[in-house]
């Protein structure tokens, strides 16, 4: 843990792919987000909405929270298959631009407000 960062573009730049072990629920992790948004492969526990987003040799590689040779297998995968990687990294970066780009969150975010307003 390395606490916040203002530098994450680069740390993201400097890795092969990024890796989210979470144990538990994490609802929608930014790191997630992030990660897709950096154009790196992800490899991510099936917790919380991660598998609703993450789609498993699509957009990156879905593992088991806790099972330890499934993300060695998971990583070694993608250092061993380099056009997985890359699939699942351009994939990942697709997502990110068509669901989490700045005027698409936004959009849903007056939705929903108007959602609201309509039900008062």
């Amino acid at each position: 843990m390395v606490g916040y960062r203002w530098d994450t573009p680069n740390v993201y730049a400097a890795c092969d792919m990024i890796v989210i072990v979470s144990l538990r629920t994490e609802a929608s992790p930014i790191v997630l987000r992030e990660a897709f948004a950096s154009g790196r492969p992800v490899i991510a526990t099936k917790v919380g909405d991660i598998p609703e987003i993450l789609r498993d040799r699509e957009n990156g590689l879905l593992i088991e929270p806790g099972d330890t040779q499934a993300l060695a297998n998971a990583i070694m995968e993608f250092i061993t298959d380099p056009n997985l990687a890359a699939y699942c990294a351009a994939n990942g970066l697709r997502y990110a631009t068509e669901h989490f780009s700045f005027d698409t969150m936004m959009e849903k975010k007056l939705q929903a407000d108007a959602l609201i307003l309509r039900s008062a």
